[in-house]
């Protein structure tokens, strides 16, 4: 994947608090194969693109005010917002209520986050790093189910459901009330979803023969 041209290797996120103007923000920290890129998202009632836009407003006039140069011209590069919202979308699953995470070291454990706590020493309390960095997989679950199901039928174990897919993002409408009486018509949006994707469990992928 790449940010404005440059390789992205992977990024951080967190959230952060702006105590100057009181703007909640998303912070992201790019690690790019030039340098560390930090961008913040404002957070509130706009779209992404709105959010960008505003960021990029700001990074103007903070130049301005500091008399900098800015490396490019960010009003005009509006494809970097477009390439910042799979970084969001991305961060917004991992919140979800239910992510397809697992450990890597074992799929039988799921990851958990604990918030480190500082320790006594004779200097007050400190913050220590951790021994040793965490793996976490995204998406094995359901990367596994998708690329099980193009495989030849033979090869996908038993099924009795349909194959599994993925349904697009859409808008579905729903009505609620009671049957016999005035009932409402409602318009809610659908995120992208994966259709039977515990069908593919009892399959192995790749195939046994393919097994090295």
């Amino acid at each position: 994947m790449e940010w404005g041209g440059t390789l992205l290797h992977g990024f951080w996120a967190h959230l952060e608090w702006d105590a100057n103007t009181g703007t909640r923000e998303l912070r992201f920290l790019l690690d790019l194969s030039e340098a560390l890129v930090p961008i913040p998202l404002h957070i509130g009632n706009w779209t992404v693109s709105e959010a960008f836009e505003r960021v990029l407003d700001m990074a103007t006039r903070q130049a301005s005010i500091h008399h900098l140069r800015l490396l490019q011209d960010v009003k005009t590069n509006s494809s970097l917002a477009e390439q910042f919202q799979p970084l969001l979308s991305m961060v917004l699953y991992l919140c979800s209520d239910a992510p397809d995470v697992i450990d890597g070291r074992s799929s039988s454990v799921i990851p958990h986050y604990r918030r480190p706590q500082p320790k006594k020493t004779k200097r007050g309390f400190r913050l220590f790093p951790p021994d040793c960095f965490k793996i976490w997989e995204v998406g094995n679950v359901i990367g596994n189910a998708l690329r099980i199901s193009l495989l030849p039928r033979e090869n996908r174990g038993p099924q009795k459901s349909k194959r599994t897919h993925i349904r697009h993002h859409h808008w579905h409408g729903y009505w609620s009330g009671p049957k016999d009486g005035e009932r409402k018509f409602h318009y809610k949006w659908q995120p992208t979803i994966i259709v039977n994707a515990s069908v593919c469990t009892d399959a192995s992928y790749p195939p046994e023969e393919d097994q090295t």
